[in-house]
């Protein structure tokens, strides 16, 4: 069974750990534009936020949600989830099928470039 050359792996790496970032970032945007609506929406304000009027969470929850649609960071999750699922599943063939090339996994990882870039 060959090894796979680091720079596969770490690759691999890189893209989990962005594919991560965008995760994060979908959900805290998201989470972030709710609570500010809910907030803005409120009668009573929460102690926290009395230095803000409703008005102005409204247009923070609005500021937040539209980031979050024109950022897209769903969209980017996608790709590298996608870019990462395509490189495990050429390294797998290249550890377990023993006349698989290098170049197998070259292949892989420009399939996968494009589709990270396309996004």
């Amino acid at each position: 069974m060959p090894d796979v050359p680091d720079k596969y792996k770490s690759l691999q790496k890189e893209w989990r750990a962005k594919e991560l970032v965008w995760s994060l970032a979908h959900y805290g945007l998201d989470v972030g534009a709710a609570m500010l609506a809910v907030a803005a929406g409120l009668k009573v304000t929460p102690a926290f936020l009395q230095h803000f009027s409703q008005s102005e969470l409204a247009f923070a929850s609005a500021s937040v949600a539209s980031v979050l649609t024109f950022l897209s960071p769903s969209s980017r999750r996608k790709s590298y989830t996608e870019a990462c699922d395509l490189l495990r599943l050429a390294r797998l063939r290249y550890e377990t099928e023993p006349d698989i090339p290098t170049s197998a996994l070259n292949d892989a990882v420009e399939k996968a470039q494009n589709i990270v870039a396309r996004r």
